[in-house]
């Protein structure tokens, strides 16, 4: 029996590493971040409304900028460390003290993950949860659509036709020209 518990629990192992294999590391730099044990309002801009929000949250919180121009808002709180029985089985999550490191992203999860040694061979590693993701300035939304620039000719056509509604309103002042 502790055989084939043993087996099972090597066959998912190697398919979630299988698995996380698939997903590709990402260069991400650390724009704004804080970290507390207590409650905090922390305020996020997205760039494409032009709209903030506050987001009330505890733990670690990062929000980082992708090469894509996205950002994204990310956060981290106690995570459960068995250890002993009773109320000290959490642990803080770990947090990058460097400004650039690489990331995974899957579903609304994010692994991080940055060097802690002078050689860079030593990797520390944790996974936060994705709270807030802002498409890039320059990218616009898939449900907004730009309009076009007017072309010359539009334009021309449109000065004829305010030029010919002043004539219009020189006869009659109740006629509201719009340019």
């Amino acid at each position: 029996m502790k055989r084939i518990a043993a087996l099972i629990l090597t066959t998912l192992a190697l398919v979630s590493l299988a698995v996380a294999k698939d997903k590709e590391r990402v260069t991400v730099q650390v724009t704004a971040r804080n970290d507390s044990n207590l409650a905090y309002s922390y305020a996020f801009v997205n760039a494409n409304y032009g709209v903030a929000q506050n987001l009330n949250l505890l733990g670690a919180t990062l929000t980082l900028a992708l090469p894509n121009g996205d950002s994204a808002v990310v956060n981290c709180t106690s995570k459960f460390h068995e250890r002993f029985a009773g109320p000290g089985n959490v642990r803080s999550c770990r947090v990058p003290l460097v400004n650039e490191f690489e990331a995974i992203f899957d579903g609304d999860k994010a692994k991080l993950f940055w060097p802690t040694s002078l050689d860079g061979k030593k990797i520390e590693s944790e996974t936060y949860k994705i709270i807030a993701v802002s498409k890039g300035a320059n990218q616009a939304p898939a449900d907004i659509q730009s309009t076009p620039e007017p072309t010359p000719a539009d334009q021309a056509q449109a000065a004829q036709q305010y030029a010919d509604c002043l004539k219009v309103a020189v006869d009659n002042p109740s006629v509201v020209c719009k340019q």
